[in-house]
């Protein structure tokens, strides 16, 4: 006891006896007896940080939740689950969460801090090796293939790694686009940034791109785009990406882990420094947080840099128009109608509009704040969209909607959808300050919409939505209110992770250079 305060710091029980209930009993006893001793306030002394999230409905980055008998978690299946017993053992007796802000440090040496925390990050990696019985630590193989300029590790095959038990599932290549679409469709939920064209797209700008499968029995099990690039000219440090991927079935874990093993052991060969992933698996779900415990028991971690959104939200598609419309709010549906008696239109573009796209995207990068690169950035990825719409075998293509104002010769507003299977991604956005009070954006969405199901889409994915859906500083929020005013369904996901092959150099990479440019920059003010 401090003050008014008791601590229950320390506990223990035997097996004899357990049906009695002595735990109760002697919970009681001591809550009896410190209040005779004047406390006004028994502390039950702490839950794991993940599960007090989970007890208060929490995502993270989230400042408050709903009741997590509404999350569809089964905590007895996850990591830890036994401790959510201990939970519901302290909220029996009346017990309250209270989530404080944790230990925070003042770093008063930049760089004896980084150590700080790169030794740290060591100590936390050597403890989830020695859990788990590994015998080799340090790979120093790899580490000095890094520096070594003749390495021809770009042309090796990836090796397959051993599992005995399960057996390891063959990694097959695949090289054209017709074998690669047949493969993500024996697959669940594919995403636009695993498609062929993606990978085309990207190759443009200095990327690498390699598709695999993992087949067993004749069958494929998992796919993967593994994108891949060097640092700098010369320089034989790489790293690895696969946007939106692996493509699998998440709930399986034991397919889940074969297929890291193969990414792990890919980035390795190609001489990375680190892979990045960053699949659309749902964070409150019990296949997101069994996959989180995967990711950090293989010594994955949560990226510094997000690359895509971590969040986004959808629209389900398999309703009629009407129910469609229903679900918006009454004045979303009232500025749609008001843009058709302003004489706004929406017609679909072709390649011969896409500069007076990417000025009215420019437009809105500028006016909004946000990073436009140059025409021939987004030409590329516009381009190789719209020729693949015009196959009408291709589960991949796109589409440019324009709208446009009877007194104005160019477009006031645009947009560029992406599509893959049944699924369809508003990845583009952009409108004028010409004729705003008319409404062009209502319209242009609805239309989209209505282009998405006449594809046979089935999701519409608004592609963005706040890290913290609560955080009003967010600078996501005001494009999250317009979204969700058209009935727009939020999701959160796991976001991107990290698997270092290199430790040292990831370090250096995500802590050390960031501090250097930021150094660099300041000295050139």
């Amino acid at each position: 006891i401090t003050g008014q305060t008791a601590w229950y710091l320390w506990g223990a029980s035997g097996e004899r006896e357990r049906n009695r209930m002595p735990n109760h009993a002697l919970q009681w006893a001591a809550m009896r007896w410190a209040r005779e001793r004047g406390a006004t306030r028994y502390d039950l002394w702490g839950i794991p940080d993940e599960l007090g999230k989970l007890a208060q409905g929490l995502q993270r980055g989230e400042s408050c939740g709903i009741s997590p008998d509404a999350l569809p978690i089964d905590l007895e299946a996850l990591p830890g689950g036994d401790l959510w017993g201990v939970y519901r053992f302290k909220q029996g007796f009346g017990g309250q969460i209270v989530r404080t802000v944790g230990a925070w440090d003042l770093p008063l040496s930049e760089w004896g801090y980084a150590a700080y925390r790169m030794g740290l990050c060591a100590k936390k990696r050597l403890e989830k090796i020695e859990r788990l019985g590994e015998t080799r630590i340090w790979q120093s193989r790899t580490d000095r293939q890094f520096f070594n300029p003749s390495s021809d590790r770009a042309l090796k095959s990836p090796q397959i790694t051993a599992n005995p038990s399960p057996p390891s599932p063959s990694l097959h290549p695949i090289t054209t686009p017709q074998e690669w679409q047949q493969t993500l469709a024996a697959l669940p939920n594919p995403h636009v940034l695993q498609s062929w064209e993606w990978g085309v797209v990207k190759a443009q700008t200095g990327w690498r791109a390699e598709r695999y499968s993992l087949c067993e029995g004749g069958r494929p099990m998992a796919a993967f785009q593994f994108l891949w690039r060097q640092l700098a000219p010369g320089l034989p440090v790489r790293i690895g990406y696969l946007p939106k991927g692996p493509t699998l079935d998440w709930a399986d874990m034991d397919c889940v882990d074969r297929t890291l093993a193969q990414v792990e052991q890919l980035a390795r060969d190609r001489g990375c420094i680190f892979v990045k992933i960053d699949p659309d698996v749902r964070e409150d779900t019990t296949t997101g947080r069994l996959l989180l415990h995967a990711l950090e028991r293989r010594g994955w971690r949560y990226s510094p840099d997000q690359i895509q959104f971590k969040n986004t939200a959808y629209t389900d598609l398999s309703v009629s128009e009407e129910t469609l419309l229903e679900q918006m709010k009454s004045k979303w549906r009232y500025n749609i109608r008001l843009a058709e008696r302003r004489g706004i239109c929406v017609r679909q573009g072709g390649t011969s509009d896409l500069a007076a796209f990417y000025a009215l995207y420019a437009e809105t990068g500028r006016r909004d704040g946000f990073l436009t690169r140059p025409f021939d950035y987004y030409r590329t990825t516009w381009e190789t969209f719209l020729a693949a719409q015009q196959d009408a075998t291709n589960p991949a293509g796109g589409v440019l909607l324009l709208a446009e104002h009877p007194d104005d010769p160019q477009p006031v507003a645009g947009l560029f959808l992406l599509r893959y299977g049944a699924r369809a991604w508003y990845f583009y956005g952009a409108s004028s300050e010409r004729h705003r009070r008319d409404m062009p954006n209502y319209l242009l969405q609805w239309e989209a919409l209505r282009w998405a199901i006449a594809q046979g889409c089935t999701v519409y994915d608004w592609w963005g939505a706040p890290t913290g859906i609560e955080d009003a500083s967010d600078p996501l929020q005001g494009v999250w209110q317009f979204k969700q005013g058209f009935g727009a369904h939020f999701q959160s996901h796991i976001g991107a992770w990290d698997y270092p092959v290199s430790p040292l150099l990831y370090w250096l990479y995500t802590e050390v250079m960031p501090q250097v440019l930021a150094w660099m920059r300041r000295r050139g003010r």
